[in-house]
């Protein structure tokens, strides 16, 4: 018969193989149809050249959570759009429902954190985070993005077990929201122009 020890190891490997096999299975659906294209800093997104962020009002709609594990849904959903306000505002934006130029919405369509029964086998936790969204104004997209986030910080033994969840769970949401901001707010980087070589002088001219 199988010893305790030897239980308590296989449940914990089990546990890790069907978080590998969630992680490799997400088929982002793309909310607005909009082309998207690989980002610096999220994985893919659509940006119109109308967007002007800097100085306009947004709306911030929360974001629904369609499938949270390791720790509580409804306090998932919660931190993770008080980290995406938060680092709007942080950022210079305002936030405001009254007459916004823009509106922010979208799906966290996954928000895993790994079991604390295997913090004591590997000495660090991990979140998993997928999300999709776009910012509208009016009827029009003009910014779409799909974005996943895996973090895997070493543990503080000194904070309980209980904690850990919560606190690796926003590091992951506020990760998310810098690359949202960075992709968003940073000037795209121009294409390098091409150099043609100049023929040298003295050269006999190409008579085609």
């Amino acid at each position: 018969m199988l010893t305790r020890t030897a239980k308590v190891l296989a449940s914990c490997l089990l546990g890790m193989m069907l978080l590998s096999a969630c992680t490799s299975s997400w088929h982002p659906s793309g909310l607005s149809g909009a082309p998207l294209q690989s980002g610096r800093f999220l994985q893919k997104f659509y940006r119109s050249p109308d967007l002007a962020p800097v100085g306009a009002i947004f709306q911030v709609e929360p974001f629904s959570v369609e499938q949270v594990s390791g720790f509580d849904a409804e306090a998932g959903g919660r931190l993770f759009n008080e980290e995406l306000l938060q680092a709007i505002q942080a950022n210079g934006l305002t936030v405001s429902g009254n007459n916004p130029r823009y509106i922010l919405s979208g799906q966290v369509r996954r928000f895993a954190i790994r079991s604390p029964a295997l913090r004591f086998f590997t000495g660090k936790g991990r979140a998993d985070l997928r999300i999709e969204g776009e910012i509208r104004q009016g009827q029009e997209v003009v910014f779409a993005f799909q974005d996943e986030v895996t973090i895997a910080p070493a543990i503080n033994p000194r904070c309980r077990p209980t904690l850990e969840p919560e606190l690796i769970a926003r590091q992951a949401a506020r990760r998310f929201a810098i690359n949202l901001l960075n992709e968003m707010l940073l000037p795209p980087t121009p294409l390098e122009p091409v150099i043609i070589p100049s023929a040298p002088q003295g050269a006999p001219a190409d008579e085609g």
